[in-house]
């Protein structure tokens, strides 16, 4: 029987908010330009990418910025998204 560890798995938790927000800085575009261009609010975009995203309207929702982000900045989504999973201890379900 395995010893679960949520030490090690709480290490691996990476915010994909936070890795959004770096491509952005390095692609020197200004949030308030990028909230525009996803059609959210520049303080939603702030929470985003802090990974405070019990302050989006919902899990479902933050999913699909995580995603709309990702496709803007010429990432790949479902890696993003799959981060969010992990990040908040959810899946597509909630």
């Amino acid at each position: 029987m395995k010893a679960s560890h949520p030490e090690v798995a709480a290490a691996h938790r990476v915010n994909p908010g936070e890795t959004l927000r770096k491509v952005r800085e390095s692609k020197n575009l200004a949030l308030n330009d990028v909230a525009v261009q996803l059609n959210l609010t520049a303080q939603a975009l702030r929470n985003l990418e802090a990974g405070a995203f019990e302050q989006l309207p919902g899990h479902t929702f933050a999913r699909g910025y995580v995603r709309a982000y990702a496709k803007l900045m010429g990432m790949d989504g479902d890696r993003l998204v799959l981060e969010f999973d992990q990040f908040t201890g959810t899946d597509a379900s909630g």
